[in-house]
């Protein structure tokens, strides 16, 4: 029953990976496990990759600033939490031009913004 319960909770892909012919609950587990505990490293300097050469784009205010949250959400979750300023700061270097002035203002705020009051 927990083995159906997950291989019902991951993709298909992963389910490839995680079958094994002695395909007991426990067995399943450490290979989904060591399959994310494994990539952790690699993993986390995508990620502090992406957030430092975010960029607006196209994207609407709010689907950039979901964007960096849920880059941030990811980091957390991998055990590698950013501090409070870099992520503002990462956010706003990624900005287009339109928003320069306001950049610039939040840059210079005394005390510096957390970004969740952005």
């Amino acid at each position: 029953m927990v083995t159906l319960w997950l291989f019902g909770s991951i993709s298909q892909n992963l389910i490839t990976s995680a079958h094994s012919p002695q395909a007991i609950a426990r067995k399943v587990w450490i290979n989904i496990h060591s399959l994310f505990y494994e990539n952790k490293e690699a993993a986390a300097m995508q990620l502090e990759s992406e957030i430092i050469n975010i960029s607006m784009g196209d994207l609407s205010v709010h689907a950039y600033c979901e964007k960096v949250k849920k880059i941030v959400d990811l980091l957390q979750g991998l055990g590698e939490p950013l501090k409070e300023r870099n992520i503002i700061l990462h956010a706003l270097n990624g900005l287009t031009n339109k928003y320069d002035s306001v950049a610039s203002i939040i840059r210079f705020t005394k005390p510096f913004p957390s970004f969740s009051e952005m």
